[in-house]
């Protein structure tokens, strides 16, 4: 395996959360035998579970529906796309959640908007666009 070389790696799993844990798995092996830090390695399976587990919620995919998610280790970058046949994000993109939440106390909290915040804490470079009948999610992470 490598994921410097192109097109990178791509993993397919179904719109599950047994297949996504599953993936997600295999991902994370991939990535320490690419010699990526613990920490790199963490951000990377804590913005994939989140961005995965969103669309298998909120995408209108069916359980059977496939879901890619193609790596490419690039100029100190590891450059993820995730495919779904889901049904078309709104645009623009959801802001993430502006409050702090660790200063409120929890049933305060408003619903929803903190997995944007947690992809735009941990990513750069973060962009969604239709392709056909497809959701295509693209983001960095610095991989030192």
């Amino acid at each position: 395996m490598c994921l410097a070389s192109d097109p990178g790696l791509t993993f397919e799993c179904i719109a599950t959360h047994a297949s996504i844990r599953c993936v997600l798995g295999r991902i994370v092996a991939c990535l320490h035998s690419e010699r990526l830090s613990t920490d790199r390695v963490s951000d990377v399976q804590i913005v994939l579970a989140e961005a995965l587990n969103n669309i298998v919620l909120h995408s209108g995919c069916a359980p059977t529906d496939r879901i890619t998610v193609t790596l490419k280790l690039r100029a100190g970058r590891l450059e993820v796309e995730i495919l779904d046949c889901g049904n078309p994000m709104t645009e623009p993109l959801p802001r993430p959640c502006p409050l702090r939440p660790e200063t409120l106390p929890v049933q305060e909290l408003p619903e929803g908007r903190f997995g944007w915040l947690i992809l735009h804490k941990l990513t750069q470079d973060i962009a969604h666009r239709r392709v056909g009948i497809h959701n295509l999610l693209s983001f960095s992470i610095t991989a030192q």
